[in-house]
């Protein structure tokens, strides 16, 4: 029997706010978070780039204690995020809480500035990189550390599916639960890739915009790099029903595929098949009570593919 997954904590480390209710602030005020700014490596290689870095946030990544002090900055976001979801949730962990508890953290690159450092390191001081910079890149970092942290002893493991990592986290998260293989986890994501290395690479591809993101707009010319975290706290119904819980939402459907064609250049096919399995997938009978979260990275190729699907899908 499959069971019922709802949301009961959320969390967030953004350009826009930095936890959940500067967050939604931001959101209610249409802010953006898109500022100039140059990033250098070494004394002389640079670039200025139009970006949505996070600021101000070094008292609390001093406070997240030495084992994290020492970790990459996309793993120190999620568990900023964490953090917060899990006060959000009001939730205790005790041992039988952490033993039926998952992790799954995504990211779509890891450990960027730890790259750029190491190489640094290596190619222009003749140094080695730091002793620990593998387990500072590997994708499922955050997760580990949330694991030891929180002592969740259930799944923990990284996704890495480019923009599409946080909601495959969300949904395949759900699926453990739903099917018996965890009562509680945290789901999300985390990117920290604002550094001369990612960046320049970025712009190697011709797809950054020169002043601002715009999607769905006939003036759009690219997306921008920003930085960031997510993370919910997901738990079987009747659990968090038991606890008092402040339920948020339920997750009611999730789908995934792929078109199997490009993978700079979307398929209409593909995206509309995605949205079909969701709503086969849904456990309410109203398709009708819809909320799009559009990719929407305001480039001359997705946009248009997007707008497509979701009309395929439910008409224009």
């Amino acid at each position: 029997m499959t069971r019922n997954v709802v949301v009961t904590g959320m969390g967030v480390v953004s350009p826009i706010g930095a936890d959940l209710g500067a967050f939604w602030d931001g959101l209610s005020s249409g802010q953006n978070g898109i500022i100039n700014r140059e990033y250098t490596l070494g004394d002389d290689l640079s670039i200025t780039l139009p970006t949505a870095p996070i600021d101000g946030l070094d008292e609390r990544l001093n406070n997240l204690g030495r084992e994290l002090s020492r970790a990459d900055r996309f793993s120190q976001l999620a568990v900023l995020a964490a953090d917060e979801a899990i006060a959000n949730a009001g939730l205790e962990i005790d041992d039988e809480t952490g033993a039926r508890m998952a992790c799954i953290i995504g990211t779509g690159i890891g450990g960027q500035a730890t790259f750029d450092h190491g190489y640094e390191q290596m190619l222009r001081r003749g140094k080695r990189p730091h002793p620990l910079s593998i387990l500072k890149i590997i994708t499922n970092a955050p997760a580990s550390h949330m694991s030891i942290r929180y002592g969740a002893r259930g799944p923990a493991f990284a996704i890495s599916s480019a923009c599409a990592t946080g909601a495959h986290s969300i949904g395949v998260c759900a699926d453990i639960i739903r099917h018996g293989g965890a009562d509680v986890a945290l789901a999300g994501a985390s990117e920290a890739v604002l550094t001369f290395g990612a960046l320049t690479t970025w712009k190697a591809m011709h797809i950054l915009a020169s002043e601002t993101c715009r999607p769905f707009s006939k003036n759009r010319n690219g997306l921008v790099i920003g930085e960031g975290a997510g993370v919910l706290v997901l738990e079987e119904e009747e659990r968090a029903r038991k606890r008092g819980a402040n339920i948020v939402a339920r997750l009611a459907g999730f789908g995934m595929n792929a078109d199997g064609k490009d993978m700079i250049n979307p398929e209409v096919d593909g995206a509309a098949g995605a949205i079909r399995l969701a709503l086969g997938d849904m456990t309410i009978n109203d398709p009708s009570a819809v909320y799009i979260n559009a990719h929407g990275t305001g480039t001359l190729l997705n946009d248009p593919t997007e707008t497509k699907a979701v009309r395929e899908v439910f008409g224009a």
